[in-house]
């Protein structure tokens, strides 16, 4: 199983049924009543004011391209900054985008800092990665017995929802 099953799991079964509005208040209005713009810039002002799910809703508009035109450095921009503000689902998500190359120069090293940030947080699907990175020695030293351990870790119900 490779570690991309998770990010097609996540893309096609949970982000593009009920991406982009999250919990983002007064935004998810205007996303509800296909005022899409709006809606964008309402994401964005809320981001700049605090409103760390927005800056991750706005990662995610941006690198599927669901509303605006598809924009990998948009995307790791709003990403980086839910990430640096702790956001687990944001920290796991730029992991892919180096783990993958997506918008970015393909950097295990990089993506294994992303994925243990969120992974101390409980977060499942990253600690799976991190747990692939390890076994395949990509990024980090190959370690087989914290592959294991990582990967039991990530059977367990995440502690940071969906």
């Amino acid at each position: 199983m490779r570690r991309w099953l998770w990010g097609m799991i996540l893309g096609l079964g949970i982000l593009q049924t009920q991406a982009p509005a999250y919990a983002c208040g007064e935004a998810d209005d205007l996303y509800k009543r296909g005022l899409y713009p709006e809606y964008i810039e309402q994401l964005k002002q809320l981001s700049e004011n605090g409103f760390v799910e927005c800056t991750f809703t706005l990662g995610t508009v941006y690198r599927d391209g669901i509303l605006v035109p598809q924009d990998y450095e948009q995307a790791l921009a709003w990403y980086s900054y839910a990430a640096e503000q702790g956001h687990a689902f944001a920290q796991f998500d730029l992991g892919t985008m180096f783990d993958n190359g997506n918008g970015v120069k393909q950097d295990y090293l990089e993506a294994a800092r992303w994925y243990q940030r969120s992974a101390d947080q409980g977060f499942n699907m990253a600690q799976y990665n991190l747990g692939v990175l390890y076994a395949e020695g990509l990024g980090v030293p190959k370690d087989e017995r914290k592959a294991q351990i990582l990967f039991a870790l990530s059977t367990r119900p995440s502690e940071k929802p969906l």
